[in-house]
């Protein structure tokens, strides 16, 4: 778990410093609404979650890594720090 978490909190940091590159103008493969409305609620949400209430393994997955990737058509063949550490967080929370 621990290990989890240090993932989690390392994409929690990217994700606001995205989110302030996009406040000042400095584009990239997400949007400010995509940061802001879905990834950094969900990687907040997980954080202040416990073990015992994560859904049982085969209903466990991020919504915004499935979204990056499926919806939003972000770059695998180029990834950013961000959508690597989703998929980083996406395989360890299958994990736990």
């Amino acid at each position: 778990m621990d290990e989890f978490h240090l993932i989690l909190d390392e994409a929690i940091a990217e994700c606001l410093r995205e989110i302030k590159l996009r406040k000042v103008g400095v584009s990239g493969e997400a949007t400010l609404l995509q940061l802001k409305s879905v990834v950094l609620p969900e990687l907040k949400n997980l954080r202040k979650m416990k073990r015992e209430e994560f859904p049982p393994k085969k209903d466990r997955w991020l919504t915004s890594f499935g979204e990056a990737f499926f919806e939003w058509g972000w770059d695998m063949h180029n990834p950013t720090r961000l959508y690597l550490l989703l998929l980083k967080l996406d395989k360890a929370y299958k994990q736990l």
